[in-house]
């Protein structure tokens, strides 16, 4: 699905998110993207992708292609709210990733790295915009291909699970439909 967004609009929603984008590496600043429709009832995994004019868009996957940088992550309806929704989320890896090895860089303040490399847990809170919570990370290199998992917690109780694929290689290959477990 691709959302059109319009300039103005665009601008408004970069002021309104505060983004939680981590990776092992670094921090990507927040795509001008706004939530996928159905978030607000369901929780959406997916990628930023970019239009042929270079306009990022979220589209759902359960295909991450290896790119460097490449974003996913995740959209959570919570209704809306003033106050904050605390949440936590374990990303678990196929393998341990390279990025987070002892030599490299230490990871943002939020994320702990289990002593193997294969999980990452992130904590955060941020008040509901437009009725929805997210986080997404960036792929890194050295970041392993195959299956992986994500695991979101809130405050409330709620949980959501999300697996995905991250290609071997540099593939752009067409994203298929990712869905909430």
């Amino acid at each position: 699905m691709r959302i059109a967004v319009s300039p103005a609009l665009l601008r408004r929603v970069v002021a309104l998110f505060s983004f939680a984008a981590t990776s092992a590496t670094a921090e990507p600043p927040l795509p001008p993207v706004l939530p996928p429709s159905g978030a607000l009832q369901e929780a959406v995994f997916g990628i930023i992708a970019t239009d042929p004019a270079g306009k990022p868009f979220f589209v759902r996957s359960g295909f991450v292609p290896n790119v460097e940088g490449q974003m996913y992550g995740w959209f959570i309806g919570a209704g809306e709210s003033t106050l904050p929704v605390k949440w936590v989320e374990t990303l678990t890896f196929p393998g341990p990733a390279a990025s987070w090895s002892r030599e490299r860089s230490s990871p943002p303040a939020n994320v702990s790295i289990s002593a193997d490399r294969r999980r990452a847990v992130a904590q955060g809170e941020a008040v509901p915009e437009f009725g929805v919570i997210y986080h997404f990370w960036a792929v890194a290199p050295g970041d392993p291909p195959g299956r992986y998992s994500i695991v979101v917690k809130l405050q409330s109780g709620r949980e959501e699970r999300f697996t995905f694929s991250l290609s071997a290689s540099d593939s752009t290959g067409a994203p298929d439909t990712g869905e909430a477990h």
